[in-house]
């Protein structure tokens, strides 16, 4: 809490466990933290009796200041996140749109490079190998040789994973906020 003083008696109003402040356990805050399992214990079954929504709907009109601690799949579906920007799309050729964490790095009077998919393995194989100094013929002795690989890539590229993302876990139900 960030004001015990003032936020604990809101608090356990809020909970609907105002007798809290006459248990000896749980009287203040800081004699409180001698209890601190059994009020952990009290404050989870207080919590699983109504959801997520309910519980922030409650705290905030309490005037309560909490945060929510999510979860990574939760991540692409915040509000907040998407308000600013966190996640960037880009056509992909294969999968289609596909959605990726922005670069954190801004720079004065720069713009921002999209993203792009990242080359499959070998894609860039004869490029790098032209710039180091070895004509087509060597790059292609490489290749017949299997130095190279097989034909210089492993094929599509794994962005399944982005492709199929589902939903959000449903924390509606009996979640602590």
């Amino acid at each position: 809490m960030i004001q015990p003083d003032k936020d604990w008696p809101l608090f356990v109003t809020a909970l609907g466990y105002p007798e809290w402040l006459e248990d000896v356990r749980f009287a203040e805050v800081r004699p409180g933290l001698d209890n601190a399992q059994a009020l952990a214990q009290e404050i989870q079954a207080a919590f699983e009796t109504k959801d997520l929504a309910q519980w922030k709907q409650i705290l905030d009109d309490a005037q309560i200041t909490f945060g929510v601690v999510g979860r990574t799949e939760e991540a692409p579906h915040d509000a907040q996140m998407r308000s600013n920007d966190f996640f960037v799309g880009f056509e992909h050729e294969t999968v289609g749109k596909v959605e990726v964490v922005n670069s954190p790095i801004w720079l004065q009077g720069e713009t921002k490079r999209q993203p792009q998919r990242a080359p499959p393995l070998g894609e860039h194989t004869d490029e790098v190998l032209a710039e180091l100094g070895y004509d087509a013929d060597r790059v292609s002795a490489l290749r017949k040789s299997g130095a190279l690989g097989s034909s210089g890539g492993l094929g599509k590229p794994l962005y399944a994973w982005a492709a199929a993302r589902s939903a959000p876990t449903d924390r509606s139900s009996h979640a602590s906020p």
